[in-house]
Formats: C-alpha cells, sequence, structure tokens
C-alpha cells in the first residue's frame, strides 16, 4: 500500500470476476468483465463554455449527461457480452499503473439527499430511466445488482451486472445504440456488426 497525496494508492493485481472483496475489486485491471470509473457524476457541474470547448464527443453531445451516459453504455455492454462489474469512486493512474480509491462521497454535492440511499436512487433515475429501454428498467433486478462497500474510510460503488439472454440497447439524442465489451472498453456496433453478433450471441 502506498500512499499519494493523502490518498491510498494500491497496486493493480489481474482481474478475474466477480465474488471478490472490496480491497480486491479496486486493485484490480480493467478487461472484459471490469471497468472503473472515477466518478459517476463528474459532468454534472459543467458549464457551457467547459462542454463547448471538451474534446469528449460524449460532453459535446449530451453535455451534463455525459457522465451518465458513460456508466450506463458500460453496464450495456456488460449485458451484452458476458456480465462484469462497474465499479465507481476509484480512478486509475495509467502513467503509474495503479489505482487511487477516491470514493462517492465527494459526489453527494448533486443530490438532493445526500446519502448513499440518494445516491442509489439518482443512479437508478439518470442511468437506467434515461437510457435503457422499459422492459430492462422493470426488471432490472434481473440483470443488476448495486452495493457500496467501504475501503479504507471511502465508500465505493459496485455495479454487477448479469448476462442478458436478450439484446439490450440504451437509447440518447433520439438514438438507439448496442454496445458490447472488448478488452476493457465498451464498443459501439453498427447495423451490420449488430446483426451478425446477435445472431452469434443470442439466437439458438
Amino acid at each position: 500500500v502506498i500512499a499519494v497525496h493523502s490518498i491510498e494508492v494500491l497496486e493493480p493485481v489481474e482481474s478475474n470476476y466477480r465474488d471478490w472483496t472490496g480491497a480486491e475489486l479496486v486493485r484490480a485491471v480493467e478487461d472484459v468483465h471490469l471497468e472503473f470509473k472515477e466518478s459517476a457524476f463528474w459532468s454534472n457541474g459543467l458549464g457551457r463554455e467547459e462542454i463547448e470547448s471538451s474534446k469528449s464527443k460524449e460532453v459535446h453531445e449530451l453535455g451534463t449527461k455525459a457522465s451518465v451516459f458513460m456508466i450506463a453504455r458500460a453496464t450495456a455492454s456488460f449485458m451484452n457480452t458476458d456480465g462484469g462489474q462497474l465499479i465507481v469512486g476509484v480512478a486509475e493512474l495509467k502513467d503509474e499503473g495503479i489505482n487511487e480509491i477516491r470514493g462517492i462521497e465527494s459526489e453527494f454535492k448533486f443530490l438532493k439527499d445526500r446519502s448513499i440511499d440518494g445516491y442509489k436512487r439518482r443512479i437508478r433515475e439518470t442511468v437506467f430511466d434515461n437510457f435503457f429501454p422499459t422492459t430492462v428498467v422493470n426488471s432490472l433486478h434481473d440483470f443488476v445488482s448495486i452495493s457500496f462497500p467501504e475501503y479504507s474510510g471511502r465508500k465505493i460503488m459496485i455495479i454487477n451486472v448479469s448476462r442478458s439472454a436478450e439484446p439490450v440497447t440504451i437509447s440518447a439524442n433520439n438514438k438507439s445504440m448496442f454496445f458490447v465489451r472488448g478488452d476493457g472498453l465498451s464498443k459501439e456496433l453498427g447495423v451490420d456488426e449488430t446483426l451478425a453478433y446477435c445472431k452469434r450471441r443470442f439466437e439458438k
């Protein structure tokens, strides 16, 4: 364990899948089953100038909703591939090859109910209700479980995502999108790619 700027830092270990302790998860390396996000709501505080000057495609297209769209994208890609875990409150320091545990408490300023329950409710409303089809939202417990383990005095959010038996799309700006998981990233497929993938992955 190494301390950097008063924030605990853990050296990454190779990831496996699920059933880990919080300590193991925050030390893991992103892969097909695992993704880290430092924050879920970082784009909420962006102003017009920041949005216009941003180099992020998602920020330009979605503005203050960009960060929650990225959570939706990762979750959908896990559903369409082989399941996985999305961990919020851990920052990757790629140049150093290590992770920082930052927690989610600093994001409570974006909530009306500044608590874990309020955070979970905001995730449900801004991620799932906003971007996912009603069929997924109405049976969300079949796809997703959310926990808030504490590590080194900081709460992180772990979204456990199950493999879906049916294709799952998300929608933003009147556009339907289909994502799958690659090696540590979520990839959008075009129409032909989606049809071919769904035939291999979902048709029996």
